[in-house]
């Protein structure tokens, strides 16, 4: 298994992800994401020992206003993992990977 930040190139893989794990969204729905969001957020995924995309999410960059002051946070978003990786820990290796690199990965 291997965790990595997602690049362009594996939009094809996150976009069947997404269709299978959230058929409630539409085809049109998941493009705009990729097409409005995605340029701002940071995705994450793990990958098979084939190198297939097996899990993702994407850290949205927020801020949380407390008083005076301004945290910089993320919010987790399209948590997924395909129906025949699920319960393997791929799911898992995002998360901690995610958490891992936020410091120096996450544009918040």
């Amino acid at each position: 298994m291997r965790t990595r930040k997602t690049t362009p190139a594996d939009i094809p893989a996150l976009k069947a992800i997404w269709n299978e794990a959230f058929a409630e969204d539409s085809a049109q729905d998941i493009d705009e994401f990729f097409e409005t969001l995605y340029p701002n957020a940071t995705g994450f995924c793990a990958e098979d020992e084939t190198g297939c995309v097996c899990a993702m999410l994407f850290a949205l960059p927020q801020t949380i206003v407390k008083g005076e002051k301004q945290l910089k946070a993320a919010y987790l978003y399209a948590v997924a993992t395909k129906k025949e990786s699920r319960g393997q820990g791929y799911c898992r290796a995002c998360l901690l990977y995610t958490s891992d690199a936020a410091d120096d990965s996450l544009r918040v």
